[in-house]
């Protein structure tokens, strides 16, 4: 992704196993981008299709976003 760097990074899962994953962290100049709105949409679903916390899934679902390119 254009502007951001992918880090590895480790994680832990319900059960308390780590798995190594990867974070995209904004690395360009220049003032953060709100996420696109398909993006944010994209998120939401995930978190709510693997039963996410509701705390998480309403921080999420209040992150600002911008209109689609293509909308």
């Amino acid at each position: 992704e254009p502007g951001y760097t992918r880090t590895p990074c480790r994680v832990r899962d319900a059960s308390g196993d780590r798995h190594e994953a990867q974070v995209y962290l904004w690395s360009s100049p220049g003032p953060e981008q709100k996420p696109f709105a398909s993006y944010l949409a994209y998120l939401l679903e995930g978190a709510r299709e693997h039963g996410l916390p509701a705390d998480f899934i309403r921080h999420l679902a209040a992150v600002p976003s911008r209109p689609d390119p293509d909308a």
